[in-house]
């Protein structure tokens, strides 16, 4: 790529050679900075609205993430001293929750948390020593959590990656790595019937904004990342649909036109009307806009799913039901769907893309419903049918003809 006759600045070719610059050196630098700079390749340098990119901002955050957790075990190697032993305990130590956040990434975390709570700041709490004493025994108590086989390869399949990239990750290495096995997800839990009509009466009274959001949730099959990243312009009550995006959606798979119900419908013009009052009045603005500090929101932004937490929670725990998370909106929705005897065909168009196994789960619930549907109808006893233990006699004798085959 040439540079640009007379250019002073930056330029693609600039850029180029820069970039061919950090690829040189790679192999010399610590895995956190590396790591940073292998992420930085990755993103597009274009306009904010521009639909252009080389990942989507969900693997960007992911990736940066991962980084967090390689920095842990990898700060203080360079990429060139990286090898498979290393590796092979970063597997055991991230599986077993030795690898977990540390005091530094729990500070802030906590801290927030009680500065909310007492309406002081993080820095008051900084300067005073009963509060510090609060967070440093929180963050003292927080439990070593086992990490997900399959996170952790995905990790390490970064680094490799890194490694790679810096032409220090041999056919040697590649030939020993040995991942972790893949570990098939649970089946997450759903309400059922009764749980869900409980849990919204209890959300319809302690919180319309709770309400709203697990009726659009269950009802139009959206996970909690679809349902945060809408925007004013993906809903339209008019016409009862919701558009599922590419930024919002978990893969391509999952970009759909949803049909909505009369509740969801209802629902969705309460949350627009509560959307304008916080600022979102642009077709581009969210649905949920991001809260800044108390009655303060910023519409370009989406909410966290911190934002909805604290209602959320006075309605779970008020209907008994403290393991409901709005990330099981979702599974309860294509649950009740699939109880109603919809086909995979038809769930999967409203739902989008889902595993194997799911699919599966949701086949044998809409079999099991229309096998019940079957046994309702034609197996249950009703009048004028007769037991074929009884006798031509008292069949005849209540009216009803009966043929006896001769032999």
């Amino acid at each position: 790529m040439e540079h640009t006759p007379g250019h002073t600045g930056d330029c693609p070719g600039c850029r180029a050679k820069a970039f061919t610059e950090k690829l040189e050196i790679a192999s010399e630098l610590l895995v956190p900075k590396a790591a940073k700079l292998w992420i930085q390749s990755r993103e597009f340098n274009g306009a904010p609205q521009s639909r252009s990119r080389f990942v989507s901002n969900r693997s960007l955050n992911d990736f940066g993430e991962y980084a967090k957790a390689l920095s842990r075990f990898f700060g203080q190697l360079l990429l060139k001293e990286v090898h498979l032993g290393h590796i092979r305990q970063y597997q055991e130590d991230r599986a077993n929750g030795v690898l977990g956040p540390t005091p530094d990434e729990l500070f802030p975390r906590f801290a927030k948390v009680l500065a909310k709570k007492l309406e002081v700041s993080v820095d008051d709490i900084r300067a005073n020593p009963e509060m510090m004493a609060i967070v440093d025994a929180q963050i003292e108590a927080y439990p070593k959590k086992e990490v997900n086989p399959n996170k952790v390869n995905q990790e390490v399949s970064m680094l490799i990656r890194i490694l790679k990239r810096a032409g220090v990750w041999t056919s040697k290495m590649d030939e020993d790595y040995e991942p972790l096995q893949h570990v098939e997800s649970d089946i997450p839990q759903a309400l059922t019937p009764d749980e869900q009509e409980y849990f919204l009466r209890k959300a319809k009274e302690i919180s319309e904004f709770v309400y709203c959001y697990a009726v659009l949730g269950i009802h139009a099959t959206l996970s909690t990342k679809e349902e945060r990243s809408l925007r004013l312009g993906d809903v339209n009550a008019d016409s009862g649909t919701v558009i599922i995006r590419k930024d919002s959606a978990k893969n391509k798979y999952r970009m759909r036109t949803i049909e909505l119900s009369n509740e969801a419908i209802w629902a969705v013009q309460r949350l627009i009307e509560r959307a304008s009052s916080l600022g979102s009045v642009s077709p581009q603005h969210y649905l949920m806009p991001f809260r800044l500090v108390r009655g303060q929101f910023d519409p370009n932004q989406p909410m966290t799913v911190s934002g909805i937490k604290a209602p959320w929670n006075k309605v779970r725990h008020a209907a008994g039901l403290p393991w409901f998370t709005p990330y099981d909106l979702r599974h309860t929705g294509c649950t009740r769907f699939a109880e109603a005897g919809t086909s995979i065909h038809t769930l999967l168009e409203m739902a989008g893309h889902m595993s194997q196994k799911m699919q599966r789960h949701y086949v044998h619930i809409s079999q099991a419903a229309k096998r019940k549907a079957v046994q309702k109808t034609f197996d249950e006893p009703r009048s004028g049918v007769i037991a074929a233990k009884k006798s031509p006699e008292k069949v005849a004798s209540r009216g009803t003809t009966v043929l006896i085959r001769q032999n």
